[in-house]
């Protein structure tokens, strides 16, 4: 009886250390997903700050809101895709690795990394678009005259 209590006991604890590293993951994925959308948000506001005359050039000849946006965006769907062909194969070792045989299966793992870059994605669209739409509504005589 000892040693089947024993080794009840030893895999509570195993279960309560594998809930508390799942735990603890979540929320650093959560903060890192926040730091992201900070440093992206940073950089547009300070590349847009920095082109209005020519976003308002641009405005002058016609384009249009989502024109500028993809010119613009462009620059950050480059750097999303270099970091997810980086980071996929690289966290699917270090998966490999740390996971043990009768964890889930490797296909769960590869569902969440690219639901993690659908939503850098998506985070970074909106950053992007935001900024882009209202640097629009600034009138462009304006800011030509300002340079």
């Amino acid at each position: 009886r000892s040693i089947v209590h024993n080794l009840r006991d030893n895999m509570s604890v195993d279960a309560f250390i594998l809930d508390c590293i799942r735990s603890t993951a979540m929320i650093l994925s959560i903060v890192s997903l926040i730091v992201c959308a900070m440093g992206i948000y940073s950089s547009v506001a300070l590349d847009t700050r920095g082109r209005r005359k020519e976003m308002a050039i641009r405005k002058i000849n016609g384009a249009k809101t989502h024109n500028i946006a993809l010119i613009f965006g462009k620059t950050y769907i480059i750097a999303i895709a270099l970091a997810s062909v980086i980071n996929i194969p690289a966290s699917l070792m270090i998966a490999d690795i740390v996971r043990a045989p009768s964890d889930e299966p490797q296909q769960s793992a590869i569902i969440s990394l690219l639901l993690g870059i659908l939503i850098v994605a998506a985070v970074t669209f909106v950053i992007v678009f935001r900024h882009i739409r209202s640097a629009m509504k600034v009138n462009p005589a304006n800011e030509i005259v300002k340079e």
